[in-house]
C-alpha cells in the first residue's frame, strides 16, 4: 500500500509482512539452508554498550530492508520538496497507532533528516556524532565546524 498526498508517494511499508521473517528468508536464500545460522541474542546478557550497538544494528537492518522492498514497489519521495514534513508527521502518527515500529523508525528518520537539512540550510547547528560522543555540526562560516565533548 502507499499513500499519495501533497505531491509525494510515501511508503506504507509491508503492512502484511513480518520484517523479521523477510530478513530471515532473504538470509536463507542468499546463504543457502546449509550455511544459514540464525543469530538470536539475549538482551539481558549484554552490557549497555553492546545492547545499544545491537539495537542500532537490528533497527538499521530492518529499516533498510523495508525501504528497499518499498522502493522495489515504486514507492519513495520523502526527500523531495513535494513531500512536506507535516505530511510525514501525520503518517508517523498513523503508523504509531497501527503498531508498525519499523515504519515508525523509517518515518521518524525521514523527519529527522528533513529537519536537519532545513536547519543546515538556515546555518543552524545540526546534531551529529563524533568519535568522542555527540557533537553539533554547523554549516555557518562564523561558527566552528565541530563542537562537543573534547572539541571546544
Amino acid at each position: 500500500m502507499s499513500e499519495e498526498s501533497e505531491g509525494c508517494l510515501l511508503v506504507d511499508g509491508m503492512a502484511d509482512t513480518n520484517t523479521r521473517d523477510t530478513l530471515v528468508g532473504l538470509a536463507k536464500e542468499w546463504l543457502g539452508p546449509e550455511e544459514f545460522i540464525p543469530f538470536f541474542v539475549r538482551l539481558d546478557g549484554l552490557s549497555d554498550v553492546e545492547a545499544d550497538h545491537f539495537l542500532v544494528s537490528q533497527c538499521s537492518e530492518q529499516m533498510t530492508t523495508k525501504l528497499a522492498l518499498s522502493r522495489a514497489k515504486g514507492r519513495g519521495g520523502w526527500h523531495t520538496p513535494g513531500c512536506s514534513i507535516e505530511h510525514l508527521r501525520t503518517m508517523l502518527k498513523g503508523h504509531l497507532e497501527k503498531g508498525d515500529m519499523v515504519d515508525v523508525l523509517n518515518l521518524a528518520g525521514m523527519i529527522l533528516v528533513r529537519e536537519q537539512q532545513d536547519r543546515s540550510l538556515q546555518h543552524e547547528p545540526v546534531i551529529g556524532c563524533s568519535h568522542s560522543g555527540m557533537a553539533a555540526f554547523s554549516s555557518s562560516p562564523s561558527t566552528p565546524a565541530i563542537t562537543g565533548p573534547g572539541k571546544e
